[in-house]
């Protein structure tokens, strides 16, 4: 190995990377928690909460996921959470996809913003470079040195 290949970060890393971060980010807007780490600012206005927890907040034809009205968890049906994705990913990166951006967008403008990824987050995925790094500088420092004097 080359001290410069120590940088070499492999897809799959990003893959997994990816993977943890989409499902971190669904984790927190459960739990009512937005992409700045902090819990959502606005709660739902009266009529929907009402709606919701009676079961009769979803559009005609389309099954209720969730009732809990406490604190916003942005699931009524489930379909924009798990519209949240890792894809394309590259040595140098990865893309979160948020397939139901429309809704993403339109709760972010309520001050229920999860698009991005928090610095609890963040300080996830440096860990996650961190630590293969670590291995990587390992493994390159036990190559064997070979000195010639003379």
């Amino acid at each position: 190995m080359r001290a410069a290949q120590i940088l070499n970060i492999p897809k799959s890393l990003w893959e997994k990377i990816g993977g943890k971060t989409a499902t971190r980010i669904v984790k927190d807007a459960k739990s009512g928690i937005g992409a700045d780490g902090e819990k959502f600012k606005k709660q739902y206005s009266t009529e929907y909460a009402i709606r919701k927890k009676a079961g009769i907040a979803a559009p005609k034809g389309v099954s209720q996921a969730s009732r809990q009205t406490s604190y916003p968890d942005l699931t009524l049906t489930g379909m924009m959470l798990n519209s949240i994705k890792s894809r394309k990913a590259t040595k140098t990166g990865v893309e979160i996809e948020f397939r139901d951006g429309l809704k993403v967008q339109g709760n972010a403008k309520n001050k229920r913003d999860i698009h991005g990824v928090s610095p609890k987050n963040q300080d996830l995925i440096m860990k996650e470079l961190g630590d293969y790094l670590g291995k990587q500088v390992d493994k390159y420092a036990k190559i064997p040195i070979e000195i010639k004097v003379g």
